[in-house]
């Protein structure tokens, strides 16, 4: 069995290496391609953040209309 600290460990790494690469994305890499064809590199960190946010207002119980700033 998982240990719940070893997943938030596991989310820890994930969040810090998602959050290298993307202070990494300089403005004129905004609108390149991304393997996610439907996303440039703009639509793709705005993705991630946007869900970022919505998992943070789950964890807090904050209104889904108002999701609580990262």
């Amino acid at each position: 069995m998982v240990s719940d600290q070893f997943t938030i460990d596991l989310l820890q790494r994930a969040l810090d290496q998602t959050g290298g690469l993307v202070s990494g994305i300089k403005p004129d890499q905004a609108r390149l391609p991304t393997p996610c064809t439907e996303f440039d590199v703009h639509a793709l960190v705005n993705h991630v953040v946007y869900d970022l946010r919505i998992f943070k207002t789950m964890l807090t119980g904050a209104s889904a209309n108002h999701p609580v700033p990262i």
